[in-house]
């Protein structure tokens, strides 16, 4: 009992200890404290466990405290610290190096021990101070890191679990924090940091690339971080003193959330309390400038500089800062030289070409932007000396490209001095001036100064080169302006960013300038930013200009897409806020604005902005994009919307209803790859914006974005205007008809009675390109007419298409993202992903000599090296070395291309040679990567790391140990038919991918069900791009994985070339009726595979024959494909194959179709003849080879009698009360909606009846084919309905083993879900098997019609053609508008082209008698006019051309005009309607005397006026008088465009007032 008493004192008495040490700082007052602390750095792969690199540290701490101002004070050195590195298995790397490895550095001690002071509240860290306001970053953020370890929270020991807030390396973050009680009073407490908790980012990007910073990706980091330290507590007369501290923390990178792909850099530091003793050494100084953060610095305040490596220094190989600058110069020179050796195929094998031991041209360009200007200099002459040489004319062109990508201010130097100097062409120059505002890293106003000298050089060109140059140096200037001057104005003293803005705007706002001047300084403008007048551009956007001002709106529109980066400041929003909602202004401005809301940086006030605005929207073409754009945020992975997704989608539902307008082409794509496993992806963002007319986009904008962990990268965008093209395109449509080649008088005088508003003009021709390259606008130009049409002038001459050469080569980054962290000793950690990008093109075109052909001879060749390059890096500040993992991948193509192509026009014969590649320059594509370990010394630190580890090579290539490289082959394919070989290998390293993983991978990668492609080949054919690259080349998994495909020339019987020989042969009649009634053509092609002999030529010939009668009623195909005989390929005999087909419609189609005189439904039947076998005749069929005859007979249901009989549904019900109508004469079908839909119900044929003869079927075949059928069966068991053997008169039995009937049966009733329902019997082998009510799974079958072309029903339904229909009682406009009318005696204008000279008019007016309207067309000077008999007793009509009288029922007649045999007007009767045409005019009218039909072309959109409307798109200002303003009542719009005063005077006739004219 006494013991248990003493016990409980005891307990008691210590807890009391701790109670009173928890709150107190853990160095008692006047103690020095010394720590023996070690540190390690380490850096290694997930993939593989056994190699590892690593630095050590080892050092002494010392500590003495003292209370100020009752504050806890502490003075800390850190004292003899030493260094070593090593590198080898990671059992090893465990343990540090023996102690004579380790080495004392002045640059470690000189830094780390000069002391630092902190300020104690408790046990934790409140401030720290640091003395030397000039102390290198990586000096006090080490000391950071050691002063975040020394603070641990012990108020909550003894609850054994228990969190706080404290200050770090990552900010004041959240700590969780576990005990437990040890021997002798002791606690041991481990800590956990909660970096999720931090306020902030952990780290920074730090890029040259444009990377948009949006809210869906501000708190993810590319990297994971785990940070732990645990201690040994113990109370020593009433403070807690730390025994011993262990660190530990581990930065890891898995961008592409494989786990096994994980690639770590881990900080280890162990400290123990060696000894204390008493000091009376004082803390000076007493005042200092305590902060309360011990977070990592990047960069000192008012520091434009990142103390930290760029990107590409990280990347940098050893040798370009070991050797000195001349040796450098000469190693570049030698590399540059390798490298075009490479680009020459057949100098290297394949696997030469793939090795990743070749120095890649990224490294190359490192070293260029180490070179100094002299040797740069230097080394460029040395390259030039010689351009006729095609090897140094090729490394030339390599310098240039890879000294701007290196980013060196050298490299923008040269190219401005070769400029100046005329060493460059004019191309080349306007190329590389552009890029250099892009790529150059450390602007400065110096280099600005010396760059500012492009603008005045003197270069030789033509106009349109000159131009191209001068653009680009503008642009080039502005970017390094931006550069250099707008993130810190106080570092330009001679170059005031104000006046520079100041002196762009003057240009825009100028009316004096040319619209191509403006818009050019408007790009230059944003280069620079818009600064200092935001304000003045802010006015010019909002100023309106008149809807016909092209130009002036186009400005308007590349002012305010510069406005994104500005659109958060409120009153920029508000501003564009409201040139959205100004529906009087022109839409592509407020599309503008729109694509400004929604593109970037969008949040909930806009969506929500959006959405009121999407309430009361009438123009179909803002509306559509704002729609489009919506669901493009709600569909797409972007991160940056990520947040707005949900409230996204609520929105386009609430718009589920809405039927967008089908011919707006105003709109936004998104086609999406996101891997949902790791957060990499990729989308392509296309924008288009509706033109004067739509089937022509204004502007159609592009970019590319990247997704890696939540953030956004921007690496190219483009823009492409249009105006006027209308006018370009309607000259190129119809460039025969010369404006010299009509009488206007005919016309002008009847349009001489309305005072037509001035037609809005077509403006001046133009095309302007726009392109961002990673944030910097690097071109803008202009094409005016007089380029557009030399352009369409060479298009029509193909002489300019020979003899060139090409020696092209182009390298790119088109990605390079560094994100840097600390690590847990303050160190910077680097995630770098680079993917440069080298394409080369070499060839020539070359002219044919063969009389009466044009031909062409097509050499190329075409080779691309890919790299993607991504690691983690550590970067060890006081030595300047690096160490870390990278996963090198190198992907390369190599496409060769000899073909020549020969044209005969008047033999109408092509022939087509392609030389077919051999193995040393075969058609290829490879990957092959591997992971490194990187240990990357400076010059002046390698003699120091050499001393460290002697044994440490510069790059260390892991392999893993007993492994070897492993070839597994997919498939290795040789034809001897065609001579050629096609290989394709997968390289396993390390990883058990099978070939069936690697097949599975590609399908999944294909699989277009889990895209979100919106539906089309193009979008599926990006994605699926981009899944390939991601799984194949990037191979998320981190193995050592490679593959291989070529495709070349085989080495036995090999083919040398491929021709082909293509024949055509046509009787089409010129005149449309004939060749509507009949036609044949043929065509014929002989193939010849070449081998090196004539004896291994493999040839054969495919003739093809085509006829129609009865206007495709009767149709007729012949095919017969022939074989010759080749022993050395073992074809013994000659070898054919024959098919004939044919089909008859009943009845013969026709535009109009009177469906009330069947009797029974339309049948159509048809047949198709197979036979193959040996023949003896190149000329005759096979006979007694295997035969196969398929017979169709076709009908439309039965049901469709009864729907025209009882005339009860739609569309049968209103088609039957439209001809009941007044609207049309007796025996004319209505040309309605509802009546095309009724003949297309009743011709559709829905009933098919198959029967299939066999003879001589082989054995494999009838085997396959009887497993088809079984499976078949099996599948539709579930609707089985009749049992085998019965009997049925349904489909007929058959007898013959060699026949099989078939009835399929497509029902008119539809699933729930829209699909289709069948009904399917068939006999084979007396067997019947029926199968009733079948549910497909789709429903959208085109099944034909008997009576409507496939081509018409597409034009039709889907409105291909714009029409207006006018009827007695009622028109549809242009803009499918319907109104009631009715019509006077005198002649009505129904549609024109208008203006001051008009082109047509078309007329109708009201008769009295059978048939209700009469109707009169004019276009150019010719009239004519088609009337009914007034009467009321006959039906005929009566034809005047040009006031003749004619007779059109047997032959059409034409009006000519002009040169040549041109016409210009046409009319001709195709029973019951008359068709009045003017192809030149881009005019058809379809008359019956009850309707007249115009079917004018897209040509004319939005500059048409009369009854029809002004076709613009919209449908709130259809009732438009002549004089151009709105009217409210149709019979004043009819008496408007009456001519004369006989049917309504003048006073009933609308004037618009003087204003509004």
């Amino acid at each position: 009992m006494l013991l248990c008493y003493c016990f409980l004192l005891f307990g008691l008495a210590t807890n009391q200890v701790w109670t009173d040490t928890v709150n107190r700082s853990p160095f008692r007052e006047g103690i020095e404290y010394r720590y023996e602390w070690e540190a390690s750095i380490e850096s290694e792969s997930g993939v593989n466990n056994q190699v590892v690199t690593s630095t050590w540290l080892r050092g002494q701490l010392y500590v003495i405290s003292k209370v100020e101002d009752s504050k806890w004070r502490s003075l800390l050195k850190i004292k003899n610290i030493s260094l070593a590195i090593q590198h080898g298995d990671k059992g090893d790397s465990t343990t540090a190096p023996p102690g004579n490895t380790f080495i004392e550095l002045t640059e470690l001690n000189e830094q780390l021990s000069k002391p630092f002071h902190l300020l104690y509240s408790g046990s934790k860290v409140g401030a720290a101070a640091f003395l030397d306001d000039k102390e290198p970053l990586w000096s006090t953020n080490f000391k950071r890191s050691i002063s975040s370890i020394l603070q641990v929270d012990l108020s909550g020991i003894n609850n054994r679990i228990y969190t706080d807030h404290e200050l770090s390396l990552y900010g004041k973050c959240g700590v969780n924090y576990y005990s437990s009680p040890l021997p002798d009073n002791q606690y041991r407490v481990t800590k956990y940091r909660d970096l999720d908790s931090c306020p902030e980012k952990l780290g920074r990007w730090r890029t040259f690339i444009d990377m948009p910073s949006c809210s869906g990706g501000e708190h993810q980091t590319i990297a994971g971080l785990t940070s732990t330290t645990r201690y040994v507590v113990a109370p020593n007369r009433g403070y807690p003193e730390l025994l011993k501290i262990e660190s530990s923390s581990v930065v890891w990178l898995d961008p592409f959330g494989a786990g096994k792909s994980s690639m770590k850099s881990k900080t280890n530091l162990t400290m123990h309390l060696e000894k204390t003793r008493r000091s009376s050494e004082s803390l000076s100084p007493s005042k200092l400038l305590f902060k309360d953060q011990l977070k990592f610095v990047f960069q000192r305040e008012n520091d434009k500089r990142v103390d930290l490596k760029a990107a590409q220094n990280l990347m940098l190989h050893p040798e370009s800062l070991i050797y000195g600058q001349e040796n450098l110069r000469r190693r570049t020179q030698l590399d540059l030289i390798n490298a075009v050796e490479f680009l020459s195929a057949e100098s290297y094998t394949s696997e030469q070409r793939i090795s990743l031991d070749v120095l890649p041209l990224s490294s190359v360009s490192y070293q260029l932007g180490s070179l100094d200007y002299i040797n740069a200099k230097a080394l460029y002459k040395e390259l030039a000396i010689a351009p006729k040489n095609e090897k140094l004319h090729t490394a030339r062109n390599l310098f240039l490209d890879l000294i701007l990508h290196s980013g060196s201010n050298v490299g923008v130097i040269l190219i401005r001095d070769l400029i100046l100097e005329g060493q460059l062409d004019v191309w080349t120059a306007a190329r590389l001036v552009a890029y250099a505002g892009v790529y150059v890293k450390e602007p400065s106003e110096k280099l600005l100064l010396e760059f500012l000298q492009i603008l005045d050089a003197k270069i030789s060109g033509e106009g349109d080169q000159l131009s191209v140059f001068k653009n680009a140096a503008i642009l080039a200037v502005a970017s390094l302006i931006g550069k250099t001057c707008s993130d810190s104005p106080s570092s330009c003293r001679s170059v005031k960013i104000e006046e520079w803005q100041q002196k762009y705007y003057k240009i825009v706002a100028a009316s004096s300038s040319s619209f191509a001047e403006r818009a050019l300084y408007v790009h230059a403008l944003q280069n620079i930013g818009y600064g200092s007048v935001l304000d003045l551009i802010l006015e010019m956007a909002t100023k309106r200009a008149a809807l016909d001002d092209e130009s002036a709106n186009d400005l308007r529109v590349y002012i305010i897409k510069g406005l994104n980066p500005y659109k958060k400041q409120a009153k920029v929003l508000n501003i564009i806020l409201r040139v959205l909602r100004d529906v009087k202004d022109s839409f592509r401005v407020r599309i503008a604005a729109a694509q400004v809301i929604l593109d970037e940086f969008v949040n909930a006030e806009m969506l929500e902005q959006m959405r009121q605005l999407l309430s009361d929207e009438k123009n179909s073409q803002v509306r559509n994009y704002v729609i489009s754009a919506i669901k493009t945020i709600a569909n797409s992975h972007n991160p940056c919307n990520s947040l707005l997704r949900e409230q996204a989608k609520q929105l386009v539902n609430s718009l589920v209803g809405e039927n967008m307008s089908e011919s707006s082409s105003s709109a936004e794509y998104a086609y999406d790859f996101l891997d949902s496993a790791s957060l990499f992806g990729s989308q392509l963002n296309l924008r288009t914006i509706s033109s004067e007319f739509d089937d022509l986009p204004g502007y159609v904008a592009g970019k590319v974005l990247y997704f890696v962990k939540g953030v956004t990268v921007q690496p190219f965008s483009f823009t492409v205007r249009m105006s006027g093209m209308r006018k370009y395109i309607t000259n190129l449509s119809s460039s025969t008809l010369q404006k010299e080649d009509l009488v206007m008088s005919r016309i002008s005088a009847t349009m001489d009675d309305f005072n037509f508003a001035p037609r809005r003009e077509l403006g001046v021709s133009s095309l302007d390109v726009v392109f961002k390259l990673h944030g910097t606008i690097v071109m803008f130009y202009n094409f005016d007419k007089n380029f557009l049409a030399s352009a369409l002038a060479s298009a029509t001459n193909l002489e300019f298409l020979h003899d060139l050469s090409f020696n092209i080569q182009r390298y790119a980054t088109t990605g390079a993202l560094l994100y840097t962290q600390p690590n847990g000793l303050g160190l910077p950690v680097s995630f770098v992903f680079s993917a440069p990008i080298l394409i080369s093109l070499k060839g020539s075109i070359s002219k044919t000599k063969q009389s009466g052909t044009v031909g062409r001879h097509l050499n190329f060749n075409l080779y691309g090296e890919i790299y993607g390059d991504h690691g983690i890096l550590t970067h060890f500040t006081p030595l300047n070395l690096t160490q870390g993992v990278i996963r090198n991948r190198k992907a390369i193509f190599n496409v060769p291309l000899n073909l020549e192509v020969s044209v005969d026009p008047k033999k109408m014969q092509t022939d087509v040679t392609i030389v077919n590649p051999k193995a040393t320059n075969a058609i290829e594509i490879s990957s092959f990567a591997r992971t490194i370990l990187t240990l990357r010394p400076s010059e002046t630190s390698y003699e120091k790391v050499r001393r460290a580890c002697p044994q440490c090579l510069p790059v260390v290539v892991i392999l893993k140990k007993g492994s070897t490289l492993k070839t597994e082959t997919i498939a290795n394919l040789s034809s001897t038919l065609l001579g050629t070989e096609a290989h394709a290998q997968v390289f396993n390293c390390d990883g058990e991918r099978s070939v069936g993983k690697q097949i599975q991978t590609v399908i999944e990668a294909l699989n277009p069900v889990t895209m979100n492609y919106r539906g089309n080949a193009a979008g599926w054919a990006y994605l699926s791009f981009l899944r390939l690259q991601h799984h194949m080349f990037i191979q998320p998994e981190g193995r050592h994985c490679g593959y291989r495909g070529r495709i070349f020339r085989s080495n036995y019987l090999p083919v040398k070339e491929l021709f082909c020989r293509f024949k055509m042969k046509s009787n089409m009649s010129d005149d449309a009726e004939v060749s509507w009634q009949s036609g044949k053509m043929s065509a014929k092609i002989e193939l010849n595979w070449k081998g090196e002999t004539v004896a291994s030529d493999r040839k054969g010939e495919l003739d093809l024959t085509y006829e129609y009668r009865s206007a495709g009623s009767r149709n007729n195909v012949n095919v017969r494909a022939f074989v010759v005989r080749s022993p050395l390929l073992n074809i013994t005999k000659d070898f054919m194959i024959c098919l004939k087909a044919d089909s008859v419609f009943q009845p013969t189609p026709a535009d109009i179709i009177d469906i009330s005189g069947y009797n029974q439904p339309p049948v159509a039947q048809g047949s198709i003849e197979y036979v193959m076998g040996d023949v003896s005749s190149s000329s005759q069929c096979p006979t007694d080879q295997f035969r196969f005859k398929m017979g169709i007979k076709a009908s439309a249901g039965h049901w469709v009698m009864q729907r025209r009989n009882e005339a009860n549904i739609w569309p049968y019900k209103e088609c039957d009360i439209e001809k009941k109508s007044q609207n049309w004469a007796p025996g004319i079908v209505p040309q309605t909606e509802a009546c095309y839909h009724t003949a297309l119900d009743f011709t559709t044929l829905s009933n098919y009846n198959f029967e299939f003869r066999f003879a001589a079927v082989p054995f494999q075949l009838e085997k396959m084919m009887g497993k088809m059928g079984d499976l078949i069966s099996l599948s539709l068991l579930p609707y089985w309905k009749t049992e085998p053997n019965s009997n049925t008169d349904q489909v007929g039995q058959s007898k013959e083993v060699g026949r099989i009937q078939v009835n399929v049966t497509f029902l008119p009733d539809k699933m729930d879900d829209g699909g289709q329902m069948v009904n399917l019997h068939w006999a084979t082998n007396n067997v019947i098997e029926r199968y009733e009510y079948v549910n497909l799974p789709f429903g959208n079958f085109l099944l034909p019609s008997t009576s409507i072309p496939r081509t018409t029903r597409i034009a039709y339904e889907g409105d291909v053609f714009p029409s207006c229909l006018v009827t007695s009682q009622y028109i549809r406009t242009l803009d499918k508008v319907k109104f009631n009318n009715s019509f006077s005696p005198c002649y009505t204008l129904i549609t024109s082209d208008c203006g001051s000279n008009p082109l047509f008019g078309v007329f109708v007016r009201r008769t009295a008698g059978l048939y209700p309207l009469a109707t009169k067309v004019q276009v150019g000077g010719h009239t004519i006019e088609i009337m009914p008999d007034e009467s009321g007793r006959r039906k005929q009509f009566t034809v005047r051309a040009n006031d003749v009288e004619m007779d059109v029922t047997n032959d059409s007649f034409t009006l000519p005009e002009g040169r040549d045999k041109f016409y210009v007007l046409k009319v001709r009767y195709q029973a019951p309607i008359y068709v009045i045409s003017s192809p030149g005019a881009g005019l058809l009218i379809h008359y019956s005397g009850s309707h007249v039909a115009v079917f004018p072309t897209w040509f004319h959109k939005n500059q048409h006026c009369g009854l029809c409307g002004n076709f613009d798109g919209e449908t709130d200002r259809e009732w438009i008088s002549p004089q151009g303003c709105p009217v409210n009542n149709a019979t004043v719009l009819v008496a408007s465009y009456t001519l004369g005063q006989t049917c309504y005077p003048n006073q009933e006739k609308i004037a618009c007032p003087e204003t509004t004219s």
